[in-house]
């Protein structure tokens, strides 16, 4: 996977069991909105890893 430089208005697709190892939202800040696909019965999760 390769770096990405974002700006405002541009989104990313993060597949299952990827993870983004860092995410530098500099001094402006950063919304990060996630949409889950969930079956009957699941719940949206997010988990961090340690540093």
């Amino acid at each position: 996977m390769s770096d990405a430089v974002l700006g405002p208005g541009d989104v990313f697709f993060e597949p299952e069991a990827a993870r983004i190892v860092r995410f530098d939202a500099r001094s402006d800040g950063v919304t990060f909105l996630g949409y889950f696909l969930l079956g009957p019965g699941q719940e949206p999760e997010i988990s961090f890893p340690d540093e």
